[in-house]
């Protein structure tokens, strides 16, 4: 594997960078490592509040086998003449064993019989139970047999046992008389437990008296014993059961084991335990040793995931602010050079900028916001003189320049562009028509206003010798052109049917050229006077309905030649225009001729005069031609513009006819354009503004 990258990206961060990554390597640990800690103090607090949990627990079950005993021993002192097996048996049915203190094997008497007594004492047991024996024999000349128990089914084998017999048990029982307390025996086998666990004897003493006599006397007074006799096994169940436990234990008594749930393990059993613990309990007259540990429950409860995800999350985010400030070196280094880049390039377009300045031919000045001059550029410089930085602009024009700048910026917004035309000064102080632009833009320094300034001289002279020259050019041909429309129709009017077949042809050749020609001269006027501004308007209100019907009649004749049919539909409610209806009707009357011009024979041409808006009506003229090539669109109101396709260039035309329209509905702040689809045909329309007051109805025409 290739690490040179890797270590060439590590080593492009700072010293920063690497103390930032420390820092929080560091705590993410110190944080990880506190919450282990708190994680392991909550653990072990709760072991051991599960510890005090069960050895309290067993106490208190003791206690209750403990007063179960001392109960019985108030039931024998209330019978001043003993006892009865029966009962002894109602007694122990009162305690209700199985339900209130599960876990003990029966509860019985033992009584001390003398050894002078032991043959009468077998005699009268035998009235009651003829197989009743006291057993085992041994050497010790001391009588301590269990005389009654209950329930004796399941204890049969431990009536007449001699607690004499076997040292744990007969021990036990002395220490019980001698001290008058409560005593349990070391680990034992009971007689009747079949399965020879461990076990042990509870034994509450009893006297001839009712209270505990004192030390010598205890042994004299001695009658016997209340005992209880347990399978370690069984207490433990009714005591305190495995199941769902989270602490597992081992009891033991000087070494010989009572109860173990650690050497045989079950399900439960952790073989790695958290915590545990031992220690050594009191027990009536015992020391229980208890070994304790936490079981796979317990860690399922208490092993914390919180640090180990306080580590993970740590190292995660330690790993997002190390990939992070990679990203922004990296980022840096690029931007860095996106920098000198853009620097380059900027330089570049500055000298390029400064080369376009110095050498184009237009004047340019910049202004401040107060409107002195900042800069001027060579052209400017030839035109007005190089002194004229910190002067005002307007002292290069004329007072109507002040006026035009004043409604330019009352109508004007950031970055807004106007022009205009105006009269400037040059350094001489000699006047020329100026064409200017100006252009606003906000720099860190403030605002900045941009003037272009072009001479018109040139194009002002070109333009006046073109408009004499256009109508020197008409007038004069209007002259022959009349001439020769009259001979024409002199010689036809002259000669009528004697001309021959081929001459009336020449005479037709003749005459449609001279009106093609006439047509043309007067378009020439009519779009010479709308550039120049000669042309005037004779506005009033009129009836748009009405000139488009006169528009239909007149192209009748054009569109039965043609074989096309014109129709008109009026989709508005009496729209009144102000405008100079003669003019409109010329509009009309172009826009159907061209339809019907660029249309199939046997088609139609429709016009229809709809409402576009609540204060406006718009003209429609609908035809099922050709259509209109796309690239045609930016030149088709241009001056002898014509579509470039094979049916255009068969159809005459000046090409000055769209020009005209435009002109003419430009004067009436109107809009014009067109749609069309290759194939389906093309939709001409303009649209004007309905009059605002209605005229009387003999003013509407």
């Amino acid at each position: 594997m290739n690490i040179r990258p890797v270590t060439r990206v590590l080593g492009t961060l700072t010293l920063l960078h690497w103390c930032v990554v420390a820092l929080s390597l560091t705590l993410t640990f110190v944080a990880w490592h506190i919450s282990s800690r708190i994680a392991e103090e909550k653990a072990l607090e709760q072991f051991e509040h599960q510890v005090d949990q069960i050895t309290e627990q067993l106490k208190d079950r003791m206690a209750n086998y403990a007063f179960a005993l001392i109960s019985g021993v108030g039931a024998i002192q209330t019978q001043e003449g003993g006892l009865s097996r029966s009962q002894w048996a109602d007694f122990s049915r009162s305690l209700a064993l199985p339900e209130k203190l599960p876990g003990i094997n029966g509860i019985g008497v033992i009584f001390r019989v003398p050894p002078a007594d032991l043959e009468s004492f077998i005699e009268d047991q035998r009235k009651i139970r003829p197989d009743f024996r006291v057993h085992p024999p041994h050497d010790t000349d001391d009588y301590w047999p269990i005389t009654y128990i209950v329930p004796e089914a399941s204890n049969k084998a431990a009536i007449g046992l001699d607690m004499a017999h076997e040292s744990n048990r007969y021990t036990a029982a002395r220490k019980a008389m001698q001290t008058g307390e409560t005593q349990i025996t070391g680990p034992i086998v009971l007689v009747q437990d079949s399965t020879k666990t461990p076990g042990f004897l509870f034994y509450q003493p009893f006297y001839q008296t009712i209270d505990t006599p004192p030390g010598p006397e205890r042994e004299r007074q001695f009658k016997g014993l209340v005992y209880a006799p347990f399978v370690m096994r069984r207490l433990m169940e009714g005591a305190l059961a495995n199941e769902n436990r989270r602490v597992q234990l081992r009891i033991s008594d000087q070494g010989q084991i009572l109860y173990d749930e650690l050497s045989a393990p079950e399900g439960n059993y952790d073989a790695n335990p958290l915590f545990d613990v031992s220690m050594t309990v009191p027990m009536y007259g015992r020391e229980w040793r208890f070994d304790l540990q936490t079981t796979e429950l317990f860690r399922t409860f208490n092993a914390s995931k919180q640090p180990a995800i306080i580590l993970v999350t740590g190292l995660l985010i330690d790993g997002f602010i190390l990939f992070v400030f990679i990203l922004l070196t990296r980022a840096r280094e690029r931007a860095e050079l996106r920098a000198n880049d853009m620097t380059r390039h900027y330089d570049n377009e500055a000298r390029k900028l400064e080369a376009v300045l110095n050498t184009v031919s237009e004047a340019i000045i910049t202004t401040d916001k107060q409107g002195f001059i900042t800069s001027l550029n060579p052209a400017a410089n030839r035109l007005f003189g190089a002194t004229r930085i910190g002067e005002p602009i307007v002292a290069l024009f004329d007072d109507a320049f002040h006026d035009l700048i004043a409604q330019y910026a009352a109508n004007s917004s950031q970055g807004h562009s106007t022009s205009f035309e105006t009269v400037a000064f040059d350094r001489n102080n000699d006047s020329f028509p100026a064409h200017v632009g100006r252009q606003t833009a906000q720099m860190d320094t403030g605002v900045i206003y941009t003037y272009t300034v072009r001479d018109l001289s040139i194009e002002k002279s070109a333009d006046l010798a073109k408009s004499q020259f256009v109508s020197t050019v008409s007038h004069e041909l209007r002259t022959p052109l009349t001439a020769i429309s009259g001979a024409v129709a002199l010689l036809e009017n002259q000669l009528g049917a004697s001309l021959e077949r081929n001459g009336r042809r020449m005479t037709d050749i003749i005459r449609r050229n001279a009106e093609r020609l006439n047509l043309l001269v007067s378009d020439l006027l009519d779009l010479e006077g709308f550039s120049g501004g000669n042309i005037r308007l004779d506005k009033k209100i009129c009836n748009l309905s009405r000139i488009a019907e006169k528009a239909i009649s007149d192209c009748a004749p054009y569109a039965d030649k043609y074989n096309v049919k014109l129709t008109f539909t009026d989709l508005t409610e009496e729209a009144t225009i102000l405008a100079d209806q003669d003019r409109i009707g010329q509009v009309m009357l172009n826009l159907i001729s061209n339809a019907v011009k660029f249309s199939e024979q046997g088609s139609s041409v429709q016009l229809e005069m709809v409402s576009r808006a609540p204060d406006q009506v718009c003209i429609r003229v609908v035809d099922q031609g050709a259509g209109i090539p796309d690239h045609y669109r930016k030149h088709a109101f241009s001056r002898f513009s014509q579509a470039d396709s094979s049916d255009a260039r068969q159809k005459s035309g000046t090409g000055l006819g769209l020009s005209i329209c435009k002109a003419i509905i430009d004067m009436h702040n109107g809009v014009i354009d067109y749609e069309s689809e290759l194939g389906v045909g093309s939709t001409f329309y303009f649209c004007l503004a309905l009059a605002r007051e209605t005229a009387p109805p003999d003013a509407v025409s």
